[in-house]
């Protein structure tokens, strides 16, 4: 489940429970806080990841979508 706040100004404090692990890890993202509330309404509604979200990498688009970390995929997955 993603939970998100407002962290500083043009940024957004985001936690998300892991898939693979089923603990929860936060990420601040550079990105406005009402900007990330549409986008994640965008991809809710069936928007593809990349184009909800265009500003984001891949590491912190993949963790929107399923909250693992960059460091639990290369523990987990390699």
């Amino acid at each position: 489940m993603i939970r998100h706040s407002r962290h500083h100004t043009g940024k957004t404090l985001v936690i998300n429970t892991s898939m693979i692990t089923g603990k929860d890890s936060s990420m601040v993202l550079a990105i406005d806080y009402s900007e990330f509330v549409s986008s994640l309404t965008v991809w809710r509604e069936g928007a593809l990841i990349q184009l909800a979200f265009p500003l984001l990498n891949n590491n912190e688009r993949e963790f929107i979508s399923t909250g693992v970390t960059p460091e639990e995929w290369k523990k987990h997955i390699g």
